[in-house]
């Protein structure tokens, strides 16, 4: 005879009442660092991905909403420092939507969406007003 279990026991064993571990990708890439790149050393995060400020924002406030956020989605989380990165420069705010973004001098920081890979910084300049960041929190030109 074989036995199975009813829908109730079925439903009992898939549910359980353990938390989903904190993704490591994501805590990863709050430990932001300072890596070589076609524009000198700039700001990264814990997987390479280049970090760019937004001219227009203020220091505990951001300017980017809407579509901005599409093609500039932002770091979100607590920053931890990692190589070259100055710890006192972190922090972070919380945003309109609730959701907390990390800063870097009193800078929100920004991935651009058109970056594909670790180095990339196509989003540098972007229209005047978004660049990456220095060792010392500041934009770099060019």
């Amino acid at each position: 005879m074989i036995e199975t279990a009813s829908p109730k026991t079925r439903r009992s064993n898939l549910c359980t009442n353990v938390a989903p571990a904190a993704s490591p990708t994501a805590d990863a890439a709050l430990t932001l660092a300072m890596a070589d790149s076609s524009l000198g050393s700039i700001l990264v995060d814990g997987a390479g991905m280049t970090l760019y400020l937004f001219t227009k924002d203020a220091p505990g406030s951001s300017a980017c909403e809407g579509q901005c956020l599409i093609n500039w989605p932002p770091l979100v989380g607590e920053p931890a420092a990692g190589d070259g990165v100055d710890a006192s420069l972190l922090g972070s705010f919380q945003r309109s939507d609730g959701t907390t973004q990390a800063t870097y001098n009193g800078w929100p920081l920004y991935y651009w969406k058109n970056d594909a890979a670790p180095g990339d910084v196509t989003g540098q300049n972007v229209p005047d007003v978004w660049f990456v960041l220095d060792a010392a929190g500041n934009p770099v030109s060019g």
